[in-house]
């Protein structure tokens, strides 16, 4: 939805978007969200710069799917997108996605949770913090968008005075992952934070809560807390006991922020029940089944255990230790301890999961994982150092391959079929775990195939279907759409593309997922290690772009396909052929019509003709030269003139044979 973008040189930069002005020489460091900057804008029309501008990162994974619902939201109190889109971002020198917003004059509640701030009583919670925030997350949620970031430090004043609440964004990155881990459910926290996927309303709940006890005490309630024993102590005791425990809050608001922080998001408060409470002070009561503890603990890597969450945390540090607990004699204290048959059923398939080929290790992670979604179905995705929700495998693989993280963990996780286990194991399977379900299947026998197009390259674009094109020629264009790639490589091929191949795995892999409704043979030419092949390859691939709505001449590519293609002509054997291919290759070159240019260098027919004539010419020669040399043999006998006329005769002949196959050839090309 935005214009092009218009640039001036620093220090005066300003970048259009629609009908703003973003000024990338004034950041608003008090304003960025996340690792994604903030910069001053207007309406170029001369009054007080009333909005701010943020300038996405090339991992942040903006969610630009949800935008337009965000922009047709009433919630006054929510920061929502005005204008976004792609634009050329002077500082980088490449292309960003740029998401403009109202600009609180109040700023920032707290810039980081280490900050201390004045407490609010009840009533100002209420009135200035509750009864503001709760109906924008209500509309939020009624949108079917979870918000993702209810923290303090995602807190803004609408005024100078500092009164009136406002939501941070949520657009600018993917859900979750700036979500600081005490203000997230449990569950959430134990994932990494790029890989917590979309999350649920209910997670927007507890954040509510937790931001609602920092706003009463004026500080972090867990503050001087490092994560894991945070983690540890709100698995053991319950959230509401780790985080508020002894510290004295308002009577009137226990009641409500016991409903916010509930652990199990079946007993846990929805926002509309907040906003009736708010209402009507009526409380909430839900009955949900409390956290089975054993009897007898199990005693693991020098601890015991009592629950089997805990136990399923503890496994998740330790695999190989986890995988020797399991294969033990695990299973009688599952049954007599916590008597789930759910977990039994579980802990029973993983332990009969057919034997991998892959090395011990793997083996162990795998089983690990599978006891681990056993004892705790709720809990993210763990194998080896990898903790993801199933939907959030794609951000957690977004982050290792642009920050050199472990991409091999996340594949084998695949492969191994570990998500797969965790989405089959839920008692009712919802309609996207069914979906991911698949995909996930889908991708697992996409994995080991080496073709271009394939391997992990396409998981990453498959789980990540809003992710820019990350190849290297291309990335700082910031590709989103199948009709920006010819473009993008148009503007690269006058440097030959460095040297490389236009279309290599991250392009082909980005095209392949694209692509979904067109048969991938196309991935065969394109990984031959024939020349010819992988030429043809990469042009009817070209060509398919160029049909499906990218720009219709692209002079530059096709010059640098041409020079590609110059010796699979001079292949021909016949001379005027070569001189009318060559011919019509450069007219489909001036013109840059990739169709035109196909047509010159892989006509079958063309060179079944040529084939053909050359074989005849082969056999004229033959014939010739045999007569000749007869001939010779025969000089000095007494036939010798006759003998002469009879060869050339059929020198003749055979001259004739070849030269009359040639025009057939050439005739054909007309005609046809």
């Amino acid at each position: 939805m935005a214009r092009e973008a218009r640039s001036r040189a620093a220090p005066e930069a300003t970048v259009g978007l629609d009908d703003y002005a973003i000024h990338a020489d004034r950041p608003l460091a008090e304003l960025r969200s996340g690792a994604n900057m903030a910069y001053l804008a207007d309406r170029g029309d001369g009054a007080e710069p009333a909005f701010f501008a943020l300038i996405c990162e090339r991992a942040a994974l903006p969610r630009v799917d949800i935008m337009p619902r965000l922009r047709r939201l009433e919630a006054p109190n929510l920061l929502t997108p005005l204008a976004w889109g792609p634009v050329d971002w002077p500082l980088s020198g490449r292309r960003h996605l740029a998401i403009l917003y109202a600009k609180p004059a109040g700023g920032r509640c707290v810039a980081t949770l280490e900050e201390t701030t004045s407490p609010l009583g009840e009533e100002d919670a209420l009135r200035l913090f509750l009864r503001r925030v709760v109906p924008g997350l209500k509309a939020l949620h009624e949108a079917g968008i979870v918000h993702g970031a209810v923290n303090p430090a995602n807190l803004f004043f609408r005024d100078d005075a500092r009164r009136q609440f406002v939501l941070g964004e949520c657009a600018s990155t993917r859900p979750a992952v700036s979500q600081p881990a005490a203000f997230a459910p449990i569950e959430m926290a134990m994932a990494a934070p790029g890989a917590r996927g979309q999350g649920q309303p209910a997670d927007d709940v507890f954040g509510l809560g937790a931001t609602l006890v920092f706003l009463l005490l004026g500080r972090n309630p867990a503050a001087g807390l490092d994560e894991t024993p945070l983690l540890r102590a709100r698995i053991d005791s319950g959230s509401y006991t780790a985080l508020v425990g002894d510290k004295r809050l308002p009577v009137g608001l226990i009641e409500l922020l016991r409903g916010l922080l509930a652990d199990d998001a079946k007993i846990r408060w929805t926002i509309a029940e907040v906003e009736e409470w708010l209402a009507s002070r009526h409380a909430v009561t839900r009955q949900g089944l409390g956290l089975k503890r054993a009897a007898r603990p199990f005693d693991f890597a020098g601890r015991s255990y009592f629950t089997a969450r805990a136990l399923a945390f503890a496994f998740a540090g330790n695999p190989g230790a986890a995988a020797a607990a399991v294969r033990s004699d695990f299973e009688p204290w599952v049954q007599r301890a916590l008597g789930d048959e759910t977990s039994i059923k579980l802990l029973r398939a993983a332990l009969n999961e057919p034997g991998s080929e892959s090395r011990t290790e793997s083996r162990d992670a795998s089983l690990a994982a599978r006891a681990g979604i056993a004892l705790d179905l709720l809990a993210p995705v763990r194998y080896r150092g990898l903790s993801a929700m199933p939907d959030g495998l794609g951000g957690a693989l977004v982050d290792a391959v642009t920050g050199g993280g472990d991409v091999q963990a996340i594949a084998e996780a695949v492969a191994q079929r570990v998500p797969q286990f965790w989405l089959a194991a839920r008692s009712a399977t919802a309609p996207e775990h069914a979906q991911l379900y698949k995909l996930f299947e889908r991708l697992r026998l996409q994995l080991d195939d080496r073709r271009l197009g394939c391997g992990v390259e396409r998981l990453l674009y498959e789980l990540n279907p809003g992710l820019h094109c990350l190849s290297p020629l291309i990335e700082a264009d910031y590709v989103m759409a199948m009709s920006e790639v010819l473009p993008a490589l148009e503007k690269r091929a006058a440097n030959e593309f460095g040297g490389r191949h236009p279309l290599d795995r991250h392009l082909a892999a980005f095209i392949a997922a694209k692509l979904k409704t067109i048969a991938n043979d196309w991935m065969d030419d394109l990984s031959s290690d024939k020349p010819k092949e992988k030429l043809l390859g990469t042009l009817r691939l070209l060509v398919r772009l160029q049909a499906l709505g990218g720009t219709a001449a692209v002079p530059a590519l096709a010059r640098w396909l041409a020079r590609q293609a110059a010796p699979f002509i001079d292949e021909f054997h016949h001379r005027p052929t070569r001189k009318r291919l060559a011919a019509q290759l450069e007219r489909a070159t001036q013109s840059g019509r990739l169709h035109d240019m196909l047509f010159a260098i892989d006509d079958p027919e063309e060179k079944r003709r040529d084939e053909a004539g050359f074989a005849e010419a082969r056999r004229a020669h033959a014939a010739v030269a045999a007569e000749l040399k007869r001939a010779a043999a025969a000089a000095e006998g007494p036939q010798r003139a006759k003998q002469i006329e009879a060869l050339a005769g059929q020198l003749a002949a055979g001259l004739a044979t070849a030269l009359a196959a040639a025009a057939l050839a050439g005739s054909a090309v007309v005609l046809g």
